[in-house]
Order: C-alpha cells, then structure tokens, then sequence
C-alpha cells in the first residue's frame, strides 16, 4: 500500500516539474534567446515565481528520498552479491508521463491565451511544439522516477522490516542463561545459608600421651 502511493507521489510530482521543464524547452525551441523574455512577461509573468517554487519542491523530495536510502542502508546492511529489482521500468512509464506532460502543456497555453484575450492556439501548434519539449523532459522525469523508485521501495522495505528488530533486546544463548541462572542460584544459597554451605575440614586425631 504504501509502494504504490510513493509511486503515484512520485510520478504526479514529475509530471507537473516536468511538465515545466518542458515549457521552457519548447518555448526555446520555438523562440530561440528570445524565450526568457516570453516567459517573464504578460500572462507568462507567473512563470519564474513557478519554476524557482517546483526546482525547489523537487530538490526538497530528492533530498528526502536519498536521505531516507541512506539510513536504510546505514542501519539494514544487505547482503553481499544482492542486486536491486527494478520495480518501475523506464520505458513501462515514459508514454504514460510524456501524455500527462503534453495535456499539461496544451492546457497551460490555452489558459493563458484565454487570459491574455488572445486568440486560442490551434491543438496542432500545441502539440507540435509541445511535443519537441516535453518529450526530452518526459525521458529525464521518467528515467529519474525508475532509478529513484527502485531505490526508495527498497529502503521502504528494508526499514518497515527491520524496525522491529531494533527496539527488541538482544537474544541470550540458551546455554549462556543456563550457566548465569545457575552460578547465580549458587551465589543466593551461599548468601542466605552460609553456615550450612561452610566446608568443614577432616576430623582431628585423638593425640595419644
């Protein structure tokens, strides 16, 4: 339960970081070094507030993620020679968030036609120069996803399993408790009944005159 909802947290968020990185690639691809200015004036003036805000949400999720791999492995050593299963495939979720990133970006430019009051742009420009951008976005959001997932359902796992084992106290050989129950049991008698634990010595000659 909790593999599948770090997944879909993980790609919703890729999605919506991709879907601006890949903004910025069609914008340059159409604009050229023209582009920083379309995307910082008008109705685009939003657009770096957004962007410095999702770098810093992504940066926030990465560095919790590696944090949380790192004390998965600090505290729960895996054996040697145990290779990771990759439980998200890159190429399994690539279609899928290059989809989700184009609706995103047809979306986004019509809103901000619509905003602006300007004319609406036709789906094919959309798509066309949504597709030179967010389809290089799409490959670096869904290979981060794979390697990133892979990693932190792991360290899920391995400290979901190996919590337990910490807060319970070390087990005693069997024969180790044997030996202290009964050299204590010992020292009690002897505390307790001294005198009769007292060893006597061998009995005295009658010393003939």
């Amino acid at each position: 339960m909790g593999g599948c909802r770090l997944r879909w947290l993980a790609v919703l968020l890729s999605v919506i970081a991709g879907s601006q990185l890949g903004h910025t690639l069609a914008y340059l691809s159409r604009y050229g070094v023209a582009a920083g200015r379309y995307e910082s004036t008008g109705v685009h003036a939003y657009y770096p507030t957004l962007s410095a805000a999702l770098g810093g949400g992504v940066g926030l999720a990465l560095s919790i993620g590696l944090l949380l791999v790192a004390v998965a492995r600090a505290l729960f050593r895996t054996p040697p020679g145990s290779r990771l299963r990759g439980s998200v495939r890159f190429l399994d979720i690539l279609a899928p968030v290059f989809v989700a990133q184009l609706m995103v970006f047809v979306a986004q430019e019509s809103i901000e036609a619509v905003v602006g009051g300007h004319a609406a742009p036709s789906v094919g420009d959309d798509i066309l120069w949504g597709t030179l951008g967010q389809l290089p976005a799409a490959v670096v959001a869904a290979a981060l996803i794979a390697w990133l997932l892979t990693r932190l359902e792991a360290a899920w796992t391995a400290i979901v399993e190996g919590a337990p084992r910490l807060t319970l106290p070390p087990s005693t050989p069997a024969l180790e408790r044997a030996t202290w129950f009964e050299s204590d049991a010992r020292l009690r008698l002897n505390s307790d009944f001294s005198v009769a634990f007292r060893k006597r010595g061998p009995p005295r000659r009658p010393v003939l005159t």
